[in-house]
């Protein structure tokens, strides 16, 4: 997190993981190692402790690498620029007893229901994908 915030969170992580691939009527393998890294920028727009409902967004930079079933070349790859905007409900706001009981044994300071809309572009010298996808999470603050 960046420091001296007053209006909001603003925060960078990495990401990382792997892609299961879907692509008929390409070269490209669907399979599970289909590694990405990459980074994001996230701000919450939060203005108080207990905030009931705190908007989120994020841009996010991958960076992918996706095998190919062609001899030439065995990898497709390329970097992806997304963006997501989303809006998270705080649990502990909903339910104050439980929220307490939940900080005093297990340091949980604060617990939402997360939505966001995501939106990526992948482009190499190969092929070009545009996708959008929803999803819908729980987040934990652990103090």
């Amino acid at each position: 997190m960046v420091p001296y915030q007053t209006l909001g969170i603003l925060s960078a992580g990495l990401n990382a993981g792997f892609l299961k691939l879907y692509a008929p009527g390409t070269t490209l393998a669907t399979t599970f190692l289909n590694p990405f890294a990459g980074g994001q920028l996230r701000y919450q727009l939060k203005f108080f402790s207990n905030q009931p409902i705190v908007p989120t967004g994020s841009l996010t930079y991958d960076y992918y690498q996706l095998k190919n079933n062609a001899p030439v070349p065995a990898h497709a790859t390329g970097g992806q620029m997304g963006y997501s905007l989303g809006a998270m409900l705080n649990l502990s706001w909903i339910d104050p007893i439980t929220s307490r009981g939940a900080y005093l044994s297990l340091g949980l300071t604060k617990f939402y229901l997360t939505a966001e809309m995501f939106r990526s572009k992948f482009k190499n010298g190969v092929f070009q994908l545009d996708s959008k996808f929803y999803l819908l999470g729980i987040r934990a603050e652990f103090e």
